[in-house]
């Protein structure tokens, strides 16, 4: 896995990243009663996806929802989304691709600066990804279930534990910081798990995991 270009330590990931972890309490946002955090509960469960990922009562992307007992959806400012949700366990700030196409490098055209605010209310909600443009909120994503008291880097299983689709978050919570971070058009996560495993390389596109795969033997 020797000679990644332009490879980065984890220093400059948490540069380019601003994570807030919150402690267990402050994984049910900030305003949260426990009667709305079981109202979330309770709506998340009946929009739970089915196998095959039907879901019992669809959730288009940028559709509103409740944080609590108030609603947040599209063109919210982020004063709002605070306001009512409180603080999101992670941010990032990110360029992302628009739409139309990618360079032969795999680079998107178009970029534009895009902030997310990842939302966890626990093992009985769907996690929710929340995209930013400006000042407005664009777009509501809804991921798998959360995680009630999360052991960053205890539940990785020497990477296989990562799925494609997970989020960055998922990722950290999963598996904690990367051994290397890279950039080439996508960004690039590499665990090393020691001399005796295979070390694992994460590729994300837009925030999420598109393709998985394993390395050489780790240090």
């Amino acid at each position: 896995m020797r000679g990644f270009p332009r490879h980065v330590r984890l220093g400059k990931l948490i540069a380019s990243l601003s994570v807030a972890f919150l402690g267990m309490a402050g994984f049910f946002s900030d305003g949260m009663t426990a009667g709305a955090a079981d109202r979330a509960s309770r709506e998340t469960k009946a929009m739970a996806p089915r196998p095959g990922g039907i879901m019992v009562r669809g959730i288009p992307e940028a559709s509103k929802f409740y944080c609590g007992e108030r609603i947040v959806g599209p063109g919210d400012t982020r004063e709002v989304v605070l306001e009512r949700c409180g603080r999101p366990a992670w941010t990032e700030v990110r360029e992302e691709g628009v739409t139309e196409r990618f360079l032969p490098d795999g680079t998107p055209v178009n970029l534009t600066t895009t902030e997310e605010w990842v939302y966890n209310f626990g093992s009985a909600s769907l996690i929710r990804y929340l995209r930013f443009q400006g000042d407005r909120l664009a777009v509501i994503e809804t991921g798998g279930y959360g995680y009630d008291d999360p052991g960053f880097g205890r539940d990785c299983g020497d990477g296989k534990n990562i799925s494609r689709g997970d989020g960055r978050f998922d990722v950290l919570v999963k598996c904690g910081e990367p051994t290397e971070t890279g950039r080439y058009g996508y960004d690039e996560w590499i665990y090393d798990f020691g001399p005796d495993r295979f070390r694992y390389v994460v590729k994300f596109r837009n925030g999420r995991v598109t393709d998985i795969r394993t390395g050489e033997y780790g240090e």
